[in-house]
């Protein structure tokens, strides 16, 4: 059960499609979201159709900047897109052929982001301090420290932790 993502920075050229099908090849992912992809509509069906996975969702580019693919096998997901934008695809993914994953189902959203700021929101089921911890057994340190990583490396911001008392 494989998840990728690639910002290609544009899909027109030839070298796009081999590396697309070289991606696909090597890691068979049952999704693969394609950003920057720089297409609008004449030339997206063809070539995502090429890719060889049977579904697919897309953004166009807008005057050939941004643009996000969604692509999936339907053997092993079901994805119902919730809505999409100039910038972004949200969707509700379903897994349906993986024995340890009967039922499972996770919300996706694949975002395009320039330089402008974004906010992301959830409970996201990590903390970045003990002291965020109550009741049960510590949060192993590796699990803290890849949680604050990824904040880090996202520029996200944590606005604390209000006591749940």
């Amino acid at each position: 059960m494989k998840v990728l993502s690639w910002n290609c920075w544009g899909a027109v050229s030839n070298e796009f499609k081999r590396n697309a099908m070289e991606i696909i090849r090597e890691h068979n992912p049952g999704i693969f979201i394609i950003m920057e992809t720089k297409l609008t509509s004449d030339r997206v069906v063809k070539v995502a159709r090429s890719l060889g996975l049977p579904k697919w969702k897309l953004v166009d580019a807008d005057s050939y900047t941004g643009g996000i693919w969604i692509l999936w096998d339907d053997s092993r997901f079901v994805v119902d897109i919730l809505n999409k934008g100039s910038q972004v695809i949200h969707a509700l993914v379903k897994v349906c052929s993986h024995p340890n994953f009967v039922d499972f189902e996770w919300y996706l959203s694949a975002v395009h982001v320039i330089n402008d700021p974004w906010l992301a929101i959830g409970d996201f089921n990590d903390i970045t301090n003990q002291s965020e911890k109550f009741g049960g057994n510590p949060c192993p340190f590796y699990r803290i420290q890849a949680y604050t990583n990824c904040m880090s490396y996202c520029n996200l911001l944590d606005l604390g932790l209000m006591d749940p008392s």
